[in-house]
């Protein structure tokens, strides 16, 4: 008896378990043209699905999803890494530049890309502060109705796909009224309505594809400052910060070399301490600035020599400075725009 009882306890354990994994890849309204939703069963961190990945196609849009960000933001051809705590307490999203990104901030995109826009910036948030969980979905509290009267986001959602992309819920409504003329407007109520959205896996090669277009760049003006100057433009186009100076020597012996820092990365003071520093006499650029520098055009009976720009990776001082020699600052390519980006 105890083991026919143990048996049907069994069987509707298993019965349970296969109808909630259907139930969590089935959901009234999901688009026919997306990949099914993925089981939550076994997929979570936690009582919170794992979203962990690396998606591409993210824009700003991406964050305000999760409530975070602005409308006012403009970025977009971006990748977002998502790791997630094992008991999904916190989820960390870490924003990056796709190949297509990179190409569009180095002014190499096609004819009818837009322009580069700006870097997004990735945050951290944390169960109960930013998002519960529920029914093998994470909901976003800032988004739990938010908005007015006139339009309101009513609850977003985020899941896994059978394919691994990540996908979005949302619901919003609108309040509906009927009038005419100047009659009073009768409220006809609110009209919901279901919006979806993907992102898929990042391209395998895209983490390639990026290294291979980071690197420097250096071009000038095309004017000279009274007969005498050139604005002069270094780019640091690596994700990372380098650290950069423009030295020039005198051709008397004894003398120190004159050093100009590159435009330095401006940080708060609550800032922790980084692993890594730029070296004393040159200054720390961030990813994808640019420092301007006034250039002399050579002089025949000058004391002073040729320039030339030094730099190197925040992580690489293990290695000799990369040194671009300027002979003559008017050989130097010319910008295509002042300022690069």
């Amino acid at each position: 008896m105890q083991r026919a009882k143990r048996d049907v306890s069994v069987v509707s354990t298993i019965l349970l378990l296969a109808v909630t994994l259907v139930l969590a890849g089935c959901d009234d309204g999901y688009p026919d043209n997306l990949p099914r939703l993925a089981g939550s069963w076994f997929s979570r961190q936690g009582a919170c699905p794992d979203l962990r990945g690396d998606y591409q196609d993210v824009s700003f849009q991406f964050m305000l999803k999760f409530g975070l960000g602005s409308s006012l933001d403009l970025w977009n051809r971006h990748h977002a890494h998502i790791t997630q705590a094992v008991d999904g307490s916190w989820l960390d999203i870490e924003l990056g530049l796709s190949a297509a990104g990179m190409r569009a901030a180095r002014g190499e995109r096609g004819k009818d890309e837009p322009m580069f826009s700006g870097l997004g910036r990735g945050q951290r948030l944390r169960l109960g502060d930013h998002y519960r969980c529920r029914g093998g979905w994470l909901h976003v509290l800032a988004r739990e109705g938010s908005g007015d009267d006139n339009f309101r986001y009513e609850s977003t959602r985020f899941a896994k796909d059978r394919s691994g992309g990540l996908i979005a819920e949302e619901i919003v409504s609108r309040a509906q009224t009927i009038g005419w003329a100047d009659s009073r407007a009768i409220s006809l109520g609110r009209g919901h309505e279901t919006r979806w959205s993907r992102w898929p896996l990042r391209d395998p090669g895209d983490a390639a594809a990026v290294a291979a277009l980071e690197g420097v760049r250096l071009t000038r003006a095309d004017w000279i400052n009274n007969g005498r100057s050139v604005p002069t433009y270094f780019s640091n186009f690596h994700l990372d910060p380098i650290c950069a100076r423009l030295v020039r020597e005198w051709r008397i012996d004894g003398q120190k070399p004159i050093i100009s820092l590159a435009d330095e990365i401006r940080r708060s003071r609550d800032e922790p301490t980084r692993p890594f520093q730029c070296p004393q006499e040159s200054g720390e650029m961030a990813s994808l600035s640019t420092t301007i520098w006034q250039i002399d055009v050579p002089e025949p009976d000058s004391a002073l020599g040729d320039y030339r720009v030094e730099w190197q990776r925040i992580d690489q001082f293990d290695r000799a400075w990369n040194i671009i020699p300027i002979k003559d600052v008017r050989t130097l390519p010319i910008a295509v725009k002042a300022g690069a980006f």
